[in-house]
Parts: structure tokens; C-alpha cells; sequence
């Protein structure tokens, strides 16, 4: 009997050292989150997955900035547009890239432990959002981390080099600020902060646009039709045009270079402006959502995002309840309304203007889907421990709730533990072996006479080559035809390049330049390779396939 109502003790003194140490609890549990992640997240990171063509696009202007204090992709300098010798586009981005390559060196490895690092403080971001909306204690930033932590995609988009996770992180900034201003009104500088930070989002990638917009619709939330002519919503868009007026004026300036890039690398994008394209992004935006399974943890069926999914969901649902209810009282609208706002019109601005359906830009909007999750379990939370009188129907729906909490709880986190092991079970088996070999071998066939040729996703081992070319069709036709007439060239070639190379090849007719297969390399991470010289010169047209 002494010794059950002892353990009774022992669980009621547990239970009280929770309640009131549930801040530093709170605090305890995310910093092993993040912990975990980068723990994770940072295996094998500089060789798998294998890196592609975007990373590429990425490194060289920022690598082209240290070497030569100017963002350009000479890779492309064959496409025109003055691509060779300047870029306009990403320039925050760009710039914070360089600087990472200056104080770390230069390096796939590094390139992705800066994307790593970015999506550090997205949680890091994510977790302060979080408690400012259901206050410290409430785990609202907590479970957000918890879904995007072992969400597909976003731990697989922290792995890659992208500018998104540079564009969250200043989007989230952006809402930092803003909250920030919210508390400390007469701290001016915080309003502008936000504009400015909003600016450095759109600045890393396009995409960030959409914090703009949000920011207005925050202002008219919390201030009413007063907001277009406030303090606040001026100092807003007085940090805003501190860096977008001279990036627009530079931009303008420099108008046939940035048109010219712009159809070059996004052509067609420009029809999210127009009503047909607005309809036509809209009906294929399912696309989107269905690529949030995607990622390097995929080695079993996630059924912890279908989880998350499903309580985005159940957020919006709630989150639509409770401003209806709040409209109806007159009451403040503030925090439901911007929950709700950012689950409506960031979906609703990727829908619409972003035509590439890609499953990288998923991270700007599960964060915000994220967050309403979390303020659903801290709600859900607060509804069932809450004190006053209920009938008798209503404590049975309270224990239906409570189940259902748990169990969705318990069910998450199994599937969540179950991918984990079997991620790091399969992740410590790899080794780099294949792609060091794939690498020497390139070192040994592109001698100095030779231009290099490829896809772009090769472009970081010949990052010390000036002349190094990104394979494409137009290239092709160019360099068969005889044009650079003192260049003589090394092809590699994938399966997809292999058979534009020869299709073209086939219809160009008296090429001034002939061709050659002088290797083919097995089992690399793309596949098998096949490497064509392409020139005059007898000794390499001669040289027998020599196969690896």
C-alpha cells in the first residue's frame, strides 16, 4: 500500500515538475530537435544524393563574384544574353553565398552546409513564431519543428543547395520583425526592419514576393482600412524600397540584359500574369502536393507527412472557425487571422503565378502549414484541460478528443521514429567511392586542350576551368558546325544528353567538325557516361572507346 501511494507521489511530483518547468521543458525538447536534424541532415552530405544541375546554377555566380567581384555564369556565355559576363538575378542570395565560400572555401560540401545552416534558422525562426502566437510554454513553435524535421521534403530540400530556404529564412525574419513591432510599436526601427527583410527574401529568389503581400494584409487586420495610410504600413514600405528601389533602378538600367536573361532561363513564367496563365498555374497546381512525399528519407512510405497533411487540414478547418467566431464577438482577430491569411494566400500566390510545380518551393509553404499545426495541438491542448463546468456530453466528447489526440500523437511519432532508423541504416552504408572515381576519371581525359562539355551538375569539378560549357542542344549545333573555330571539345554525356547529342549530330549536314566515342564509364551516380570527342584532330579520332 506505502508503496503504491509512493509511486503515486513520484508521478504527481513528475507531473507538477513539468507544469512548472514547461518553458525550459519547451526549450529542452526543441534544442534536441534541431540537434537531431543537423545530426541527420549533415550525413554524407557532400556526395548524396548526388548533386544536380540547380546547386551548379547556384555555386558559379557566387564563386564568379569571389574570383572576379561580379555574378555571372560563364558556363552559359555560348546562350548570349551577356550571361557570361553578368547576372542580375538573386543578388542577396548570391552575395551570402560568397561570403560562406570566403570564410569556409570552396565546395559542394560547403555549398550544402550553407543551405544546411539556412534551414537551422528557419527552425530556429519557426520555433520564436511559434511561441509569440500561443505564448511560451504553449509548444505551438515546438510541434511545427517536430513536423517539418521529419517532413521528406523539407529535410531533403536542406540537404540540396537552393535559394528557398535563403528566401524562408528572410520571409520568417520579415514576420519576425513585424511581431516584434507589434509588442514595441514605438521601437520604430522594427517596422522597417520588416520591409527591408520581406526586400532580401524577394531578392534571394523570386518567390519571396508573396511576404510583401502578406505583410499588407497583416496591417489591415490588425489596423483596419487605416493601415494604407499608417505609420506603420509606411515604415514598412520604407524598408522595403531601401533595397528594392536601387536593385529596380540597376535592373532598369541594365532592362535589355534582364529581359534577355529572363527568356532565357524563364520563359513562359511571365503568363501567371495574364488571366490565362493565372487559370492554367491554377489547374495544375495539384502537381505541387503531390511531390511532398519526395526526398532522400523516402526508403519506406512516410506516413508521418500523410499525418501532417491531414492536420493542415483539420488547422485551416479550425483556424476559419475561430475568426468566424472572433468576427462575430468583434473581438481582436490577431493571432487566428494572420494564421489563417498564411494559410490561404501563399498557396494561393504558388498557385496562380509560380508555373514551375517543382517539390523544392514546398518549404515556403509547409512552414506556414506547419505553424497552423501547431497552434491546433496547442488549442486542442488547451480546450481539454480547461476548467469550467462542462455537462455530461460534453466530457465524453472531451475523452473522444483526448484518444484522438493520442493517438494521432503516438501514431506520428512511430512513423517519424521508423523512417529515421531506416534512413540512417541505409545513409551509413553509402560511401563517395563512385563519384571520386567518376571524378578522376573526368581529371584524366579533359586534358587542357580539350573544352569540357556537360551537364551542368558536373560543372563544380571543373570549377577551376574557365572554359567549361553547359551542355545543350544549341551548344551542340554551334560547336558540330565548326563556330569557335580554335576550340576543339570533350562531350560527357548522359542517357537524356547522349541521345540529343547524336540526334543532332545525325541532322547536321557537312559539319565542320567530327565526332568520336572515346569512353564509356559504368556505374557512376548518373549511369552510365559516354564521353565523345568532338574536333579534327586524328590522335583523338583515332583513340579506341576505352570503357571503365
Amino acid at each position: 500500500m506505502e508503496k503504491h501511494h509512493s509511486e503515486s507521489n513520484l508521478f504527481y511530483s513528475a507531473v507538477d515538475f513539468c507544469r512548472n518547468n514547461i518553458k525550459q521543458l519547451e526549450i529542452g525538447v526543441f534544442l534536441l530537435l534541431l540537434v537531431g536534424f543537423f545530426y541527420l541532415a549533415a550525413q554524407k552530405i557532400g556526395f548524396y544524393p548526388e548533386p544536380w544541375k540547380d546547386e551548379a546554377w547556384l555555386m558559379q555566380p557566387a564563386y564568379e563574384v569571389l574570383k572576379d567581384g561580379r555574378m555571372a555564369m560563364p558556363m552559359f556565355r555560348h546562350r548570349g544574353a551577356s550571361i557570361g559576363e553578368l547576372v542580375l538575378t538573386d543578388p542577396v542570395f548570391t552575395y551570402l553565398l560568397a561570403g560562406w565560400f570566403k570564410l569556409f572555401g570552396f565546395g559542394m560540401t560547403q555549398a550544402r552546409l550553407f543551405n544546411l545552416t539556412l534551414s537551422l534558422g528557419v527552425l530556429l525562426l519557426v520555433f520564436w513564431i511559434g511561441q509569440e502566437w500561443g505564448k511560451k510554454g504553449s509548444f505551438v513553435g515546438v510541434v511545427a519543428v517536430l513536423l517539418l524535421v521529419f517532413d521528406n521534403n523539407y529535410f531533403t530540400s536542406s540537404r540540396f543547395l537552393r535559394n528557398d530556404f535563403a528566401s524562408l529564412f528572410f520571409s520568417l525574419t520579415s514576420v519576425a520583425f513585424y511581431l516584434l513591432a507589434k509588442k514595441r510599436d514605438k521601437e520604430q526601427l522594427y517596422w522597417l526592419l520588416s520591409g527591408f527583410c520581406a526586400a532580401m527574401s524577394m531578392l534571394s529568389h523570386l518567390n519571396g514576393a508573396h511576404i510583401a503581400v502578406l505583410l499588407g494584409f497583416w496591417l489591415l487586420i490588425d489596423y483596419g482600412v487605416r493601415a494604407i495610410w499608417s505609420r506603420q504600413a509606411w515604415l514598412v514600405a520604407a524598408g522595403f524600397s531601401l533595397l528594392m528601389l536601387p536593385y529596380s533602378l540597376y535592373c532598369y538600367y541594365k532592362r535589355d540584359i534582364y529581359i534577355a536573361q529572363w527568356r532565357l532561363f524563364t520563359p513562359g513564367r511571365e503568363k501567371g500574369l495574364t488571366w490565362e496563365g493565372l487559370q492554367l498555374n491554377f489547374m495544375g497546381e495539384s502537381k505541387r502536393y503531390n511531390n511532398w512525399q519526395y526526398g532522400v528519407m523516402f526508403q519506406t512510405e512516410n506516413h508521418a507527412v500523410t499525418v501532417f497533411y491531414y492536420l493542415t487540414i483539420a488547422a485551416l478547418l479550425l483556424l476559419l472557425a475561430v475568426a468566424i467566431y472572433k468576427l462575430y464577438k468583434k473581438e481582436s482577430l490577431s493571432p487566428y487571422g494572420h494564421l489563417l491569411v498564411v494559410l490561404i494566400w501563399p498557396p494561393l500566390f504558388f498557385a496562380t503565378e509560380v508555373t514551375n510545380k517543382t517539390h523544392a518551393y514546398l518549404p515556403h509553404l509547409t512552414t506556414w502549414f506547419a505553424l497552423a499545426v501547431g497552434m491546433l495541438f496547442y488549442l486542442t491542448i488547451a480546450w481539454l484541460i480547461s476548467t469550467w463546468k462542462v455537462t455530461h456530453l460534453a466530457k465524453l466528447l472531451r475523452v473522444a478528443v483526448a484518444v484522438l489526440t493520442l493517438s494521432v500523437s503516438f501514431y506520428y511519432l512511430n512513423s517519424a521514429l521508423i523512417l529515421v532508423l531506416k534512413y540512417r541504416k541505409y545513409v551509413v552504408r553509402l560511401q563517395p567511392d563512385n563519384i571520386n572515381r567518376m571524378a578522376t576519371i573526368f581529371s584524366q581525359l579533359v586534358s587542357n586542350d580539350l573544352v569540357p562539355v556537360a551537364s551542368a551538375k558536373h560543372w563544380y569539378l571543373f570549377y577551376q576551368r574557365e572554359d567549361f560549357r553547359a551542355f545543350s542542344r544549341p551548344l551542340t549545333k554551334q560547336i558540330l558546325k565548326g563556330e569557335f573555330a580554335q576550340e576543339q571539345y570533350l562531350v560527357i554525356t548522359g542517357k537524356r544528353e547522349r541521345r540529343k547529342f547524336l540526334e543532332i549530330a545525325d541532322k547536321t549536314a557537312n559539319p565542320a567538325r567530327k565526332y568520336s566515342l572515346i569512353a564509356e564509364i559504368s556505374d557512376t551516380p548518373y549511369g552510365t557516361l559516354w564521353i565523345y570527342y568532338v574536333g579534327n584532330d586524328s590522335k583523338y579520332l583515332s583513340t579506341p572507346t576505352r570503357n571503365y
